[in-house]
């Protein structure tokens, strides 16, 4: 099992205030070290909305960035141990 690895607490990320519409991983590499430890990178295109917000509901941005992000086994499953998102690309290129 995977969960998701994205900090509500972070500014901007709050779940109350930005909903996901998509996001397409391109590129994306996993390197993997035993039963221990996983590694993805990846491009990711993230299409959201912060719907919630009065002054910009309806408003809907797509963005390009580099992420990674560490996995380790718990005892559910994989878990995410940590993430880094950014910063955003031009939209035609890497």
């Amino acid at each position: 099992m995977l969960r998701r690895c994205w900090p509500p607490s972070l500014a901007g990320n709050d779940p109350a205030e930005l909903v996901w519409l998509d996001q397409r991983l391109d590129d994306a590499d996993v390197q993997v070290v035993g039963d221990t430890v996983a590694v993805l990178t990846a491009v990711a295109t993230d299409v959201v909305s912060r719907a919630q917000d009065a002054e910009r509901a309806g408003d809907v941005e797509t963005f390009r960035l580099r992420l990674t992000k560490t996995w380790v086994p718990g005892p559910e499953g994989w878990q995410c141990l940590s993430g880094h998102p950014g910063p955003r690309l031009p939209r035609n290129g890497a």
